[in-house]
C-alpha cells in the first residue's frame, strides 16, 4: 500500500507555472508585491524590478478600483447584505410567541452587527487586499476567523486549487511560512527528529501547508481541513458544511473547466 500524499507533495503537484508566470508578468506593471515569491525572497534583500512609470500609473488604478468595489460591495453606513427567513421558520417563531414585527427588528439588528463586524480588526483592509488580487491575478484565498473576528487574505503563490467542470473547489492547498522557534515546542521536536541538521536553529525558515478537501458525506458536503508542518501532521482535524468553511477561493471570471480564474481584461492564451 502506497503512503499517502503530503500537503507539500500535493501543492508542487497542483502549481501551475504557466498561471503563475502570465500573473507575474501583469503584476510587473501594478502592484508586483502581490505576486512576490516569498520562498524566494523571505529572509533576503532581493527586491522586484519594475519600470517605475508604468508601475505607478498601473498601482494607482488598481488601488482606486479595489476600494471603489469594496466600497460599492461593503458599505459601511448600512447592511450589505439581508436575511430573508423563510415560512418555516416565520411559523416556527410566531408558535414560540414572537410577533412579526419583533422578528423583523431581530433581524434588522443581528444584519447590521454582523456587517459592522466586517470592519473590525482591518478585516475591511483585508478585504480590499482581496479585491487587489482579484484584479491583478483573478484569484485569491480568504480565512475567516470567526473567533478573532479577522480575515487574512492570500494570493495566488500562496495557494493551490483543483475544481470540478462546475468550478466548485475540490482540494486546495495553502503554503505559509514560519520559523521554527515560532511552532509548539512539540512540533519543533518532531522537526528536529524529521531532520536535526535543518531545524536545529530557532530563526529556521519552515512551511506550513493547510488542505482544504471536499468530501461526500453521509450528512451531505463537507470540507476537510487538515494541516502538516513540512511534512508532519500537526493539530486536529476539523469538518466544515459546505456553505459554512472558513477558507473561501474567490475568482474574478472562472471559465467552467478550468482550475483558476482569470482577470476581466486579459485573455490568457
Amino acid at each position: 500500500m502506497s503512503a499517502p500524499v503530503t500537503h507539500k507533495a500535493l501543492f508542487e503537484k497542483l502549481r501551475d507555472s504557466t498561471v503563475i508566470e502570465k500573473c507575474e508578468r501583469y503584476a510587473h506593471w501594478t502592484l508586483p508585491q502581490l505576486m512576490a515569491d516569498f520562498s524566494e525572497t523571505r529572509g533576503t534583500s532581493n527586491a522586484l524590478i519594475v519600470e517605475r512609470d508604468y508601475q505607478e500609473i498601473g498601482a494607482l488604478l488598481v488601488n482606486h478600483l479595489a476600494s471603489k468595489l469594496a466600497g460599492l460591495l461593503f458599505p459601511s453606513n448600512r447592511p450589505f447584505y439581508r436575511i430573508d427567513p423563510s415560512d418555516k421558520f416565520i411559523k416556527a417563531a410566531g408558535e414560540a410567541g414572537v410577533k412579526k414585527e419583533e422578528l423583523s427588528a431581530a433581524l434588522a439588528r443581528l444584519e447590521m452587527e454582523s456587517c459592522q463586524n466586517l470592519f473590525m480588526n482591518a478585516s475591511y483592509n483585508q478585504l480590499v487586499m482581496l479585491l487587489k488580487h482579484l484584479i491583478i491575478s483573478g484569484n485569491a484565498a480568504l480565512y475567516r476567523d470567526s473567533a478573532l473576528k479577522t480575515c487574512t487574505v492570500y494570493g495566488l503563490q500562496s495557494f493551490v486549487v483543483r475544481r470540478d467542470g462546475k468550478g466548485r473547489l475540490l482540494d486546495a492547498v495553502l503554503r505559509e511560512f514560519t520559523c521554527v522557534e515560532a511552532l509548539p515546542l512539540d512540533v519543533q521536536d518532531a522537526l528536529k527528529r524529521l531532520n536535526k541538521g535543518k531545524y536545529s536553529r530557532p530563526e529556521q525558515q519552515v512551511e506550513v501547508y493547510t488542505r482544504v478537501h471536499r468530501k461526500l458525506m453521509p450528512g451531505g458536503v463537507m470540507y476537510e481541513i487538515t494541516q502538516q508542518v513540512d511534512t508532519i501532521p500537526v493539530g486536529e482535524m476539523s469538518t466544515y458544511p459546505e456553505h459554512l468553511c472558513p477558507w473561501q477561493f474567490p475568482t474574478w471570471n472562472l471559465i467552467a473547466g478550468e482550475h483558476y480564474g482569470r482577470e476581466n481584461y486579459r485573455d490568457w492564451e
